[in-house]
């Protein structure tokens, strides 16, 4: 006797919306987040009192 045993589809079976990898996506969400710490780091040093 056999016996299945489902297995929900991995999330990770699937690509990204964006990019081609899921690395590739990671890297461009922290290439944002770098820029977006460096704009604000330089918009806080330029109305420094």
């Amino acid at each position: 006797m056999s016996v299945e045993v489902y297995e929900p589809r991995r999330e990770d079976d699937e690509p990204p919306p964006v990019f081609r990898r899921w690395g590739q996506l990671y890297a461009a969400v922290l290439v944002y987040l770098l820029l977006l710490i460096v704009t604000f780091y330089l918009f806080a040093q330029a109305y420094r009192a």
